[in-house]
């Protein structure tokens, strides 16, 4: 039986960036760097999680309305 695998490519942002508002430029930079080189059929196999550190390291969570803007 054959199985696929899927990696997940998580991205985040640190506290401080979310403070200075620079959590777009953070992202789009690690998508771009870390998708470099992916091209389309690979890319529809690639599941992308967003996972803002500073809701890990400081207890608050990011408003549902924030996650969708993320998105």
């Amino acid at each position: 039986m054959k199985q696929e695998i899927f990696p997940i490519f998580c991205i985040g942002v640190k506290l401080d960036d979310r403070e200075t508002n620079n959590t777009r430029k953070v992202l789009v930079k690690q998508l771009e760097e870390g998708l470099l080189g992916i091209n389309k059929d690979m890319m529809s196999k690639i599941i992308i999680a967003y996972e803002p550190v500073w809701s890990i390291v400081t207890g608050y969570s990011p408003t549902p309305d924030k996650i969708n803007e993320i998105h």
